[in-house]
């Protein structure tokens, strides 16, 4: 019992200390300048680059194995989201009591002020919110790491995609208020300006998670009669919603990565192997993240063996099938077993199976000569969930 009150102490103290940091800084900020950036979702930008920049040199494999020596990627995973989950209750119960008292001060005085426009809560407010957005995106930041995917800070598409792990905002919902407006080189140099401090504002896309996180510590901390258990019930559960994205999606990266080795180090002929998981995923259309994950796997680790790149399978708009199938029936039979594996892992690797994508998958099957059952799909799905 002794040693858990010591734990609690050390952890509230960990947790009371980054608070006060971050309280610290946001005196150095004008009060007008900070409300606006608030309330424009700038500020999410701005604290972006400080959350990632020294962090990522942090969070190394090696600081992990020496933190948790000789246990398995889950089980180290289990462990810091637990921490985590652990330090936004707590920060959750500090920072709301404090915005609480704030709250309650202006009663006679400024009592008819909207509570955000008064400092001290809303200095309580922001601490919170800079807190615990901190937090999750260095969690799933973690996640990557730990399950050998981590996300590269100097790449668009990584960055981008770490953000949507970490914050629950659906690549669509920001795509169509912000992304779809400018150029996709403009974007991903936009990400790429940002992450080297230059212009972070530059990413249209930043202010849409902003506010997106600025709505959320609205909800929790915004009524202060019920703030403080509210306040850690939330904290604590969005943490828990963001680490279990982040274990299934980072989790789904590894597997393509393991997967897509087995699948070039078994196959003689790349260009059919990537060609016919591209024609796959597309048989129903769009195209998931997860989905393109699996191609860019196969395609990078077909160049590392005998130099294929993109041009050297079939990535047209019209993809010639029948030929496909024609090259595929004429592989020896474990050759054609390893690339139906590599097509049914593309089309559930998304989770979803569309009635085109198994339309796609029978007619390989009967080529391939592989004795199929669709039920497969399903268990396929199951054994990759976490």
């Amino acid at each position: 019992m002794g040693e858990r009150n010591q734990q609690d102490e050390h952890e509230r103290s960990v947790v009371e200390q980054e608070l006060s940091a971050i309280r610290e800084d946001i005196k150095g900020e004008r009060f007008q300048d900070l409300t606006n950036d608030i309330k424009s979702g700038d500020w999410f930008a701005k604290l972006l680059a400080s959350a990632l920049r020294t962090y990522a040199e942090k969070a190394t494999p090696e600081f992990f194995a020496n933190k948790y020596p000789g246990l398995p990627p889950d089980a180290v995973v289990d462990r810091q989201v637990a921490l985590a989950k652990r330090y936004a209750g707590i920060s959750g119960g500090v920072t709301a009591s404090a915005y609480t008292a704030a709250v309650a001060a202006t009663i006679g005085s400024q009592g008819g002020a909207s509570p955000l426009t008064v400092p001290a809560a809303f200095t309580a407010f922001t601490v919170d919110l800079f807190y615990l957005t901190t937090l999750q995106l260095r969690l799933a930041y973690d996640m990557g790491v730990l399950y050998g995917k981590p996300a590269d800070i100097e790449d668009p598409e990584d960055l981008y995609d770490l953000l949507r792990v970490a914050f629950g905002v659906k690549a669509t919902e920001v795509a169509a208020s912000a992304i779809n407006k400018a150029a996709p080189e403009v974007v991903r140099q936009g990400v790429k300006a940002a992450v080297k401090g230059a212009t972070l504002q530059s990413l249209k896309a930043l202010p849409v998670i902003g506010k997106h996180l600025l709505r959320r510590n609205l909800i929790k901390i915004g009524i202060p009669a019920i703030g403080i258990p509210l306040s850690v019930g939330m904290n604590v559960w969005s943490t828990g919603a963001v680490a279990g994205t982040a274990r299934q999606i980072y989790r789904d990266k590894a597997l393509a990565d393991e997967k897509a080795r087995e699948f070039v180090g078994s196959f003689t002929d790349h260009g059919l192997l990537v060609s016919v998981v591209w024609a796959a995923i597309r048989a129903d259309g769009p195209t998931q993240p997860e989905e393109m994950c699996l191609l860019k796997d196969l395609v990078g680790f077909a160049d590392q063996v005998d130099g294929l790149d993109a041009n050297g399978g079939d990535f047209g708009v019209d993809l010639d099938v029948e030929s496909l199938f024609a090259k595929a029936a004429a592989l020896g039979q474990d050759e054609r077993d390893t690339l139906f594996e590599a097509a049914c892992l593309a089309v559930t690797i998304d989770r979803k199976v569309h009635r085109k994508e198994k339309e796609f998958l029978q007619r390989l099957a009967a080529v391939t000569c592989v004795d199929w059952d669709p039920g497969r799909l399903k268990e396929t799905i199951r054994r990759n969930r976490v």
